[in-house]
């Protein structure tokens, strides 16, 4: 600890003293030496308290506790210090598993019990705890210790319900809370000293949000994070001077705000017609900086929407203007951005951020948008008093091009305009060019204009980097690595653990050297993230098929239901069957849910994932009753992929939106009963009687199935003597265009009358495939059923292109055989006058393609 308090002293201006001192000791005597040195605690003790507290104040909480050991003076100076930060640093070690809501509790008590005098700041930031009564118990405790300054960041499972004491706290000047509910007592007159507001993610209705903001006269600072926020709030803030919005911008009336100077709105999902701007700013008087980010992808219009060309007045005052995440190639969002611009008669800085996917629209086959329909309503606009504009992630479009042009035609005393060029950079030189050139040939309304093009990636470091850039980043890393880029820089520490995607499997347990049971180490990693983690968790991937059976799991599962998991995939170990807690029937934002290995049953209270689109289900356990009930529970269900083979009752698949279908199991137990979207079916299946199969009752409401694929003709296929098979379905499927039939078996014994007597062309006299295009025959030995089929479908195929035949097998017959079988095959009948035969092997053969091969231009297949 020595070294920190000489950095401290240094940066206090009283080491220049202590230095000379140590400097003289060098020409002392040994006695006299051994006496200064005992004077250094004495110089310790003699520090000012006013120094001492801006000692204290510079460490971390845990590191001023530990300073009364240095001496009598020190000892509990901590507990009269006028500002704490307590976070998960107090509790939280490597080595140490425990719950830490324990270690919490104990730090608050321990606080009540020693704390003396004021305090004025109080930031609490909490985790992964379980609902703690003591923060009750401490705010009543600042209530009466003139808090002043307080942050509440509390990101606890239950949602914390601010106590009534805290209304009580006079004295506030600075209030941030998160994720917390708000109702005040009826008494409750307001926050008179109150300068700035922060409320993140927190439940308050409109009314009583309003109530709160218009009862603190002297705020200057709001910053709100409502997303879920819908009816109309009124600001009323005569000092307000920083407005900050993040959820629905449509929500927010600036009703009373004359002071109001920095005004920045994130917005996302929001429709052009619910947006009113005149209402936004109909008191905006002293308006000087806007950041607008509203419109990205999800800003949207309905058909025949006219955008207004400006605002029914004039914000005269706006000096700055930014535009993050716009999108230049929809005509309306054009509009609406050039209506605000057109809205800021003294606009001087202009800053517009084009939308990264925004190139993504417009190709060489899309329709630009032609220049008179957007610069026909501009000549009576000019930008007197513009002076800067600088855009990002330009890419060329003819959108960006014309608002270039129009920006540098209007603005008279423009000074520079700034081009991101980073994405440009991509583009071929020759692209580049001519994008260049047409630039620097529009015409300037400035003598002094002057167009930079600044790449603004190649100056940033990692530290630099935006945080979804490292989001990116992280989630293509493997989980160990990411959690190694803790070690890169102060801002990378800890940043996986706000990570929405993770994924846990053997790789980050398991290693060459290390015998030990994986179960521990897995037991430890699910309570580091536990502890460590905080904020969403989109996605989660448990590959664990070699651990013994974990309670972690349940705990991590509750975890995840906690924090809004949209795409859940469990493969858990074989052998005794997992039952999945009842927390994982909670998670209501749900969207692709896959589980292998476990035990399904749902509570009966269970209404179903309302926004589940993806199900996959592997050697589960579960009842066809509760089967059927949680497919025909989830309404936007697409893909579903079952492989049950124990189940023995019919299962009615009852999926309105099911457009993929895969399954392997019994098949003569499933019934497609409601899936008029279904597109692509694949049926996999052992150990069948074929009395059993009922296709018609497989397929009775699959109107819309274009991909069959079946495999459960082998040897685990048979039928009781005397039973013949259905000569066709009592319905026709004319919506599949393709039919895959893997495995089937050819017959022991190739001069079977039957076989042969099935494939004769007189049994085919009514049939004729008139719109088969291609067949496939994979496996192919030249038996005489093959050759059979090969006649049947060249005779009945009027507009065959090709039969292409797998001969990986046939070569290991004698050349005579082969050329026999081919020259056969050469002189059957075809139908179609294009029909032809290809033979292929590709399987277990080595290739190398010349040096000077080109490729195959029209190839559209390749099988491997």
């Amino acid at each position: 600890m020595t070294h920190l308090f000489i950095s401290l002293l240094d940066q206090l201006h009283i080491w220049h003293n202590l230095k000379l001192l140590g400097d003289h000791c060098y020409m002392m005597p040994p006695k006299a030496i051994k006496h200064r040195r005992s004077l250094l605690p004495d110089a310790l003790s003699s520090l000012p308290d006013n120094i001492i507290d801006i000692i204290l104040l510079r460490l971390p909480c845990e590191d001023a506790v530990r300073t009364s050991i240095l001496s009598k003076k020190w000892r509990y100076h901590w507990c009269r210090l006028t500002e704490l930060k307590i976070d998960e640093s107090l509790w939280k070690t490597e080595k140490d598993l425990l719950n830490p809501t324990v270690k919490f509790t104990k730090i608050m008590y321990k606080l009540l019990s020693l704390y003396e005098g004021p305090m004025t700041k109080f930031t609490l930031y909490v985790v992964h705890l379980a609902s703690c009564p003591e923060i009750d118990n401490f705010i009543y405790f600042l209530s009466r210790n003139d808090i002043q300054h307080l942050v509440l960041n509390l990101s606890l499972g239950k949602e914390y319900k601010l106590p009534s004491s805290l209304f009580t706290c006079l004295q506030l000047r600075h209030l941030s809370l998160c994720y917390c509910s708000i109702q005040h007592p009826s008494a409750f007159q307001g926050f008179d000293k109150l300068i700035s507001l922060k409320l993140c993610e927190v439940n308050i209705s409109s009314e009583l949000l309003e109530s709160l903001i218009s009862h603190c006269p002297l705020l200057e600072e709001l910053e709100l994070d409502i997303a879920d926020q819908s009816d109309t709030i009124e600001i009323n803030a005569p000092m307000l001077r920083l407005f900050d919005l993040s959820g629905n911008i449509s929500s927010v009336c600036l009703k009373n705000v004359p002071r109001l100077v920095k005004v920045l709105l994130y917005g996302d999902y929001i429709k052009a017609e619910d947006l009113d701007f005149a209402k936004l700013f109909e008191c905006c008087p002293a308006l000087e900086h806007l950041l607008f980010f509203s419109f990205g992808s999800e800003f949207s219009a309905g058909a025949g929407y006219e955008a207004p060309t400006r605002l029914p007045f004039n914000l005269n005052s706006v000096k700055r203007f930014h535009l993050r995440g716009i999108m230049l190639v929809e005509s309306y969002m054009l509009s609406y951005a050039l209506c605000l611009i057109r809205s800021f008669p003294y606009l001087e800085y202009l800053e517009i951020q084009i939308h990264e996917y925004g190139f993504d629209y417009e190709d060489e086959d899309d329709e630009p948008i032609p220049e008179p329909l957007e610069l026909k309503h501009l000549w009576d606009v000019t930008f007197n008093h513009l002076k800067e504009v600088k855009l990002g992630c330009l890419t060329g479009t003819t959108s960006e091009l014309l608002l270039i042009k129009f920006l540098l035609a209007e603005s008279p005393v423009l000074e520079r305009m700034l081009i991101d060029r980073q994405y440009l950079d991509h583009e071929h030189l020759d692209t580049r060019l001519q994008i260049f050139a047409e630039i620097s040939n529009f015409s300037r309304a400035s003598p002094k204009a002057e167009v930079v093009y600044i790449d603004l990636s190649r100056s940033l470091s990692c530290n630099y980097l935006p945080d979804n850039i490292s989001d990116v980043i992280l989630m293509h890393l493997p989980c160990k690595d990411a959690v190694k880029t803790s070690i890169l820089s102060k801002k990378w520490r800890y940043h996986w653990c706000r990570l929405t995607e993770l994924k846990l499997d053997e790789s980050l347990w398991k290693t060459k050297k290390d015998l030990l049971n994986p179960t521990v180490k897995f037991t430890k990693i699910i309570y580091q993230l536990l502890t460590l983690h905080e904020g969403p968790i989109t996605k989660f991937t448990l590959n664990v098929a070699h651990l013994e059976s974990c309670p972690e799991i349940d705990n991590f599962i509750c975890f995840l239901s906690r924090n809004d998991i949209q795409h859940l995939v469990l493969h858990l170990p074989l052998g005794k069957m997992y039952k999945l807690p009842s927390a994982l029937f909670t998670c209501s934002q749900l969207r692709h849910l896959n589980l292998h290995n476990c035990s399904i049953h749902h509570p009966p209270a269970f209404q179903g994932f309302n926004k589940l689109i993806s199900l996959e289900l592997c050697g589960v356990t579960i009842s066809s009753e509760v089967l059927e009930s949680l497919i025909s529970h989830y309404p936007l269900l697409e893909q579903l992929v079952l492989d049950i083979a124990e189940n023995s009752n019919t299962v009615e698949i009852n999926a309105p939106m099911l457009s993929s279908f895969n399954f392997s199991g019994n098949i003569s137990s499933i019934c497609l009963k409601n899936v008029p979207c279904l597109v692509k079916a694949s049926l996999e299946c052992d150990y069948i009687k074929a009395e059993d199969l009922h296709f018609a009752k497989v397929f009775e409401s699959c109107s819309a199935l274009e991909y069959l694929l079946f495999n459960l003709f082998n040897s685990g296929f048979f039928a009781e003597e005397g039973f013949e098979v259905p000569t066709r379905l009592p319905f026709d499927l004319n919506s599949v265009k393709r039919f895959y039939l893997p495995d089937i078996a050819d017959c022991e014994d190739e001069e079977d009358d039957s076989i042969l007597e099935f494939f004769k062309l007189e049994h085919f006299s009514n049939v004729t495939f008139n719109h088969l295009r291609e067949v496939k025959l994979a496996c192919f030995v030249g038996t005489t059923p093959e050759m059979q089929l090969i006649k049947l479908l060249l005779a009945k195929s009027p507009v065959l292109l090709r039969i292409l035949i797998d001969t990986r097998y046939l070569h290991d017959k004698p050349l005579d055989t082969r050329s026999k079988i081919f020259a056969e095959v050469s002189i059957f009948l075809r139908a179609s006058p294009k029909a032809e035969l290809r033979c292929l092997n590709l399987h277990n053969c080595s290739i190398h393609h010349p040096s000077a091969f080109q490729g195959f231009d029209k190839l559209i297949s390749l099988e491997l």
